[in-house]
């Protein structure tokens, strides 16, 4: 189970079981991709804020470094 500690995740046995941390990540990749996030920076992309009517946080993203690709 992944749990933060120190400023990291921690994968952890809970109870006999373990999460696959390589599983964990193509979940995550996937996920992103799916909802259109960047999977490499973990932030929105320009597309899905601007479908979603928020092409003023784009903006705001964007100028602070933190819009994904």
């Amino acid at each position: 189970m992944p749990v933060y500690e120190n400023g990291q995740w921690q994968y952890k046995s809970v109870a006999g079981r373990v999460l696959d941390r390589k599983k964990v990540e193509e979940f995550k990749t996937k996920f992103y991709k799916l909802e259109g996030w960047d999977p490499e920076t973990d932030w929105p992309t320009r597309a899905t804020l601007d479908s979603l009517g928020l092409a003023h946080v784009a903006d705001a993203l964007d100028q602070a470094g933190k819009l994904g690709k």
